[in-house]
């Protein structure tokens, strides 16, 4: 069974991608299994924060054993960047692995809606950076994708990355059921809302509300992390 790792900032339409996979007849999904264990380590006071700890193992070796007792050819996991900070990332050496970002002025305008003073690991894009170095460090392939251009050209950028992981592109991929999905995590309620009235991939609002001022310097120090990482993306045509 191939594992594909998805390594994503929040606010990516990370969500999206693993509902375009879960289309799949030759895919599982599992979203976000070290959530639990990131709130319990940081101490975060997420939305539905004690539901999580209830409901999710915080136990990192379990979680990752799960990985590999999928029914399927295929198993896609979503995991949210900041969730691997302080995390041994050896555990990704044998996957095959997306480093998947967005512009952080776009990160941070929508992830202060719900999180109004993030930090730079809070929005995981140091971290992502640190997982980049990581792989390259020890001789691993990687893919880094960029959110601006699934949005621009779902179908071109999917075929691309499917070639990439070297599995077939599937046309199912493009849409999905709108609402709630058997596979979202209990924090489905909190995060997934609009995205939940969707049935596909949508094009980027090029209008957005405006930055608070108060993140401007976390958007510079965010902004370095990306300039280190975007070069390495897939290139679209």
């Amino acid at each position: 069974m191939a594992v594909i790792q998805l390594i994503a900032c929040p606010r990516t339409l990370s969500t999206a991608l693993m509902y375009a996979f879960a289309q799949r007849k030759d895919m599982d999904v599992i979203d976000e299994p070290f959530y639990a264990n990131y709130l319990l380590r940081s101490g975060k006071d997420h939305p539905g924060r004690d539901e999580i700890l209830r409901t999710q193992s915080t136990d990192l070796s379990k979680q990752i054993n799960s990985f590999e007792q999928g029914s399927k050819e295929h198993l896609f996991v979503k995991n949210i960047a900041h969730h691997l900070h302080e995390v041994d990332l050896n555990y990704l050496q044998d996957y095959r692995n997306i480093l998947y970002l967005r512009d952080p002025r776009r990160i941070l305008t929508s992830f202060a809606k719900i999180i109004p003073n993030p930090t730079i690991n809070d929005i995981g894009i140091k971290v992502l950076f640190e997982v980049m170095n990581t792989l390259k460090r020890e001789g691993k392939s990687f893919i880094v994708l960029n959110s601006s251009d699934l949005l621009a050209k779902p179908i071109e950028t999917l075929y691309i990355l499917c070639n990439h992981l070297n599995i077939p592109f599937d046309e199912a991929m493009l849409s999905w059921p709108a609402g709630p999905k058997p596979y979202d995590g209990s924090w489905a309620k909190y995060w997934y809302k609009s995205l939940h009235t969707t049935t596909g991939f949508g094009k980027e609002n090029i209008s957005q509300d405006p930055l608070p001022s108060h993140l401007e310097d976390l958007c510079a120090e965010a902004t370095f992390y990306y300039n280190q990482i975007i070069p390495h993306a897939l290139k679209i045509n």
